[in-house]
């Protein structure tokens, strides 16, 4: 008569850790994010053991947050043209701490100039001729996420386009 759902039994550890290592192969994930994970596919467990099996990982170095970090940065500033306080709010979203984003995000400062630059070449190809453009390219960067300092920056000429700016490599 009525339609109960049972709960899903507990499974093995060894199972949690083979959906971790499966998960971990192929990227990097955010302690919090993959927990979310295991939360979904093994509902039936005790999250503090799944939590101590994944700390585990973290331990063991196959986890971690700052490597999740510098992957994301990566991906958001060269790939999507995301500035830094957009990257900045999104990793905060994925639960990362906030000494992690700062470390991350701020190694390299200069990069982000030159990214809000090349941002709005890509978009808009010249300097504006007047205000009312010149409005509108920074609403699109600040949309972007770049701060006041970089996109004000970015409309000077004398930004080097070439300049050997290396972003951070991983450290791990």
């Amino acid at each position: 008569m009525f339609n109960r759902q049972t709960p899903t039994p507990p499974v093995e550890e060894n199972k949690i850790r083979a959906f971790i290592y499966r998960k971990l192969a192929e990227c990097e994930w955010g302690f919090e994010k993959l927990l979310d994970k295991i939360r979904v596919n093994f509902s039936g467990n005790d999250m503090s053991q799944c939590r101590d099996i994944l700390n585990e990982f973290v331990e063991d170095g196959s986890q971690s947050d700052h490597r999740y970090a510098l992957s994301y940065v990566r991906q958001c500033r060269d790939t999507r043209g995301y500035g830094p306080i957009k990257v900045k709010a999104k990793l905060m979203e994925h639960k990362i701490a906030s000494h992690v984003i700062d470390e991350v995000l701020y190694a390299n400062h200069d990069i982000w100039t030159l990214r809000a630059k090349e941002a709005r070449v890509k978009k808009f190809n010249t300097l504006p001729d007047n205000a009312k453009e010149k409005a509108k390219q920074s609403r699109f960067l600040q949309q972007r996420g770049f701060s006041f300092s970089q996109i004000n920056q970015s409309f000077n000429n004398d930004i080097d386009d070439n300049a050997d700016i290396t972003p951070p490599e991983d450290e791990e």
